[in-house]
């Protein structure tokens, strides 16, 4: 895992701003644009409709809209 080797020391990373990832680790930098990226949700055909995963794709939405 990614997060393991940048704890040990190995070297740095990019990782996603998640704060329980994060826990421990420093901010070196910026996040440069080149790796800026869209996010993609994908859902299964039989989750269409799905009240849980229509909840959540608004709050993905919302959070990620600002």
């Amino acid at each position: 895992m990614l997060t393991g080797g940048i704890r040990s020391g190995l070297g740095v990373g990019i990782l996603p701003d998640i704060p329980t990832l994060l826990d421990g680790l420093r901010i070196v930098g910026e996040q440069p644009a080149i790796y800026q990226t869209d996010l993609w949700l994908l859902y299964h055909p039989s989750n269409r409709g799905n009240p849980r995963i229509t909840a959540f794709d608004g709050f993905v939405r919302g959070a990620l809209s600002t």
